[in-house]
């Protein structure tokens, strides 16, 4: 099912006609900051989150704005859960707001959608105090990024304006027989080789958190040249920025302030042994009389 095309301004002007023009204007706001913060959220987690915030605007106008919105050019989608699961209905409070960074193209689009709702979990929303003006990023990936532009390749370019072939494109290039898509390769081929990793290390951390990869393989491809120190120093501001930096993958919370969320939480006091344990119990790979006696060591109650 083909997402539909942005419709002409004039025609989104028509439709909220009679909307009040500044809940149109909060309601743009917040959708755009939900889909920066969070990635990915459905419409009735993100309702429970807003109407924390804008509590005069009522259920029905917001879950009427995605109608409206999903026809409109903006930095994120509106997909229903049909359109993204085969067995899904067409339901509002599942229809989900999407950056756009997390669409690919052609098959498998919506892998990377599915891999940060699947690192998401049960994780609670960070709601700060001042959505709207929160700064997603850590200024510590300013000095990565710095630190990317200045590394030199082995001819002796600075990354920043050297240029090179991943593996990736030599793929691409063997595989797409269509000039247009051919040419694609050839101008991403093009960027500094200082920005194509640092685009690509920043969109992996944001789906998933602190990665090596692909910034150690990509500075291979690159034929970067790294001292022990330079390394050290690279992936001490790598997890600096990642620690401060609010991920998709951890709903819009940083990993320090996640962190220190759980641990102020403290431990559950019961547990349920789910099928996992019961399956290692019956193979023999774990005790269950010794798995039960390790979480009443730690003050939880085992239910069985």
């Amino acid at each position: 099912m083909a997402y539909p095309k942005p419709l002409s301004q004039k025609t989104i002007d028509k439709m909220f006609s009679t909307w009040k023009p500044e809940t149109v204007e909060k309601l743009h706001k917040y959708y755009e900051t939900f889909s920066e913060l969070y990635g990915v959220i459905t419409l009735s987690d993100a309702w429970k989150v807003f109407k924390n915030y804008e509590p005069r605007i009522t259920k029905r106008d917001f879950m009427a704005f995605s109608i409206i919105v999903r026809r409109e050019d903006v930095p994120y989608r509106i997909y229903e859960e049909n359109e993204l699961y085969t067995e899904g209905l067409p339901n509002e409070d599942y229809r989900m707001i999407i950056n756009k960074k997390l669409i690919g193209k052609d098959y498998g689009r919506y892998g990377k959608v599915y891999e940060v709702i699947e690192l998401q979990g049960n994780k609670p929303y960070y709601q700060p105090e001042n959505i709207l003006s929160i700064k997603q990023l850590s200024p510590k990936w300013n000095e990565f990024h710095t630190f990317l532009k200045n590394l030199r390749s082995e001819n002796g370019e600075r990354l920043s304006k050297h240029t090179f072939m991943s593996s990736t494109d030599r793929i691409s290039l063997e595989y797409y027989k269509s000039e247009q898509k051919r040419k694609k390769v050839y101008d991403t081929m093009s960027i500094p080789a200082s920005e194509r990793i640092y685009e690509a290390v920043l969109f992996k951390t944001l789906c998933g958190g602190m990665s090596i990869d692909p910034l150690t393989s990509m500075l291979e491809e690159a034929e970067a040249v790294l001292t022990e120190r330079k390394l050290d120093k690279m992936f001490e501001l790598l997890q600096e920025a990642v620690n401060n930096t609010h991920l998709w993958c951890n709903c819009g919370w940083t990993p320090v302030d996640l962190s220190k969320q759980y641990k102020n939480q403290g431990p559950p006091k019961a547990v349920v042994l789910g099928p996992g344990y019961q399956k290692a119990f019956e193979n023999g790979e774990l005790d269950k009389d010794e798995i039960i006696e390790m979480f009443n060591q730690m003050g939880i109650e085992v239910i069985d």
